[in-house]
């Protein structure tokens, strides 16, 4: 019997509506599936951030069944994870994990239910294939991540290099306050058919200046 993951490669550009029922199919085998297909891909998301937010609010975009979460709260149990997701099924598994202070159902396709400045990260793993607009989306990121924050987003390489995603990152430091890092591409799912060596992932992370009283101290 196939998995729901099969022609996975071939799903990138579909619709909210046809994402969330592929994920809402998919939730109940997704973990067993990605595990086998060599997915290493939420502890290095863990890693990214570990350094640069070492407490605080991390918003979990794109969630999904949670292996993000799990990975960040093993990492550091003092950071207050707040997940979102297209997928109702997904969400309901994520719930179950006990590592999300806060979880609801929502499109990147939309904007973000959150104000200005309001996380101290922002992950997105495994999400950016399947938005309308990836420089949006990742702007939405930026604009609720607060000044000195970081917001670590991956994209498939073949995606990565279709959508021009440097030109994406350039764009959004020239109009942002923030440098940016793209990684070279690294095994995704290694033991997937139709991914193997032949699609990678790139790591974007992105990181916001300071707020001007941090860099400067308070005046005297």
């Amino acid at each position: 019997m196939g998995s729901a993951g099969d022609g996975l490669a071939g799903r990138a550009g579909a619709g909210s509506a046809e994402v969330r029922s592929l994920y809402d199919d998919w939730a109940p085998g997704y973990d067993a599936d990605v595990e086998m297909w060599g997915y290493a891909v939420p502890g290095r998301v863990a890693e990214l951030i570990a350094d640069r937010v070492p407490s605080g609010r991390v918003l979990d975009a794109g969630c999904g069944t949670g292996l993000v979460g799990v990975a960040i709260a093993v990492r550091n149990p003092e950071i207050d994870l707040v997940g979102i997701d297209v997928s109702p099924a997904s969400v309901t598994l994520a719930r179950e994990r006990n590592v999300y202070a806060e979880l609801s159902v929502a499109s990147l396709d939309e904007r973000l239910d959150a104000t200005d400045g309001s996380f101290d990260a922002v992950v997105c793993a495994g999400v950016l294939s399947y938005v309308a607009d990836v420089e949006a989306t990742l702007a939405e990121m930026i604009r609720v991540a607060r000044p000195g924050g970081r917001v670590v987003a991956t994209h498939r390489s073949d995606l990565w290099s279709e959508q021009e995603g440097d030109a994406i990152v350039e764009r959004l430091v020239a109009a942002h306050d923030v440098t940016a890092s793209v990684s070279d591409p690294q095994p995704y799912l290694p033991d997937h058919d139709e991914f193997g060596d032949e699609i990678e992932v790139i790591y974007v992370t992105l990181d916001l200046a300071p707020a001007a009283a941090d860099v400067s101290g308070a005046p005297d």
